[in-house]
């Protein structure tokens, strides 16, 4: 496959996880569902429609690629669905590449993603499936991350810091309801 159809694909995927963003889990029909594992933990969980079978996804951009590639180089990543063990996702996050204005980060950031299948359908409304993503560094980061890791740390675009202060990243846990 092309360098260029290569590009191209990965443009056209984030374009999904962007539309998938827009139009809102809660208005989609039963079948796969994405759901983003930190909007879903920062808005106190998602409601999706019965029938669904749930994957988790989430991601990291930063605005230069060289930060993008240290923190993915030096990320362990895992998750647990229902309290169950955890599973390392480390490997499933994508090759950077430059996005359109895209989830807080500006046109030409640089963007990686994972996508997770559950594998679990919550079959009837009331049904729920409680998930945690726990993103950790091996070492501390000598470069400043520009994304929302950074933002959220308190650390402004152009300043030098060792990035973050710990290794741990966070923790992200949601509830995601059939309805």
């Amino acid at each position: 496959m092309s360098i260029r159809r290569r590009s191209v694909l990965a443009l056209l995927s984030v374009a999904s996880i962007a539309a998938t963003l827009a139009i809102g889990v809660g208005t989609a029909s039963a079948g796969d569902v994405l759901v983003h594992s930190g909007g879903c933990a920062i808005n106190g969980g998602k409601s999706v429609p019965a029938g669904s079978t749930i994957s988790m996804f989430g991601g990291v951009w930063d605005v230069n690629r060289g930060v993008l590639t240290n923190l993915l180089n030096d990320q362990t990543t895992v998750v647990s669905v229902n309290s169950g063990p955890q599973v390392d996702i480390s490997s499933l996050y994508s090759a950077p590449s430059q996005t359109q204005p895209f989830g807080g980060a500006p046109a030409g950031a640089w963007l990686s993603y994972w996508v997770y299948p559950t594998g679990i359908t919550l079959a009837n409304p009331g049904d729920t499936l409680t998930f945690t993503v726990t993103i950790t560094l091996q070492h501390l980061l000598a470069e400043e991350l520009n994304g929302p890791l950074g933002f959220s740390l308190g650390f402004s675009p152009g300043t030098v810091n060792f990035t973050p202060s710990s290794t741990g990243i966070g923790t992200y846990t949601c509830t995601v309801t059939a309805t």
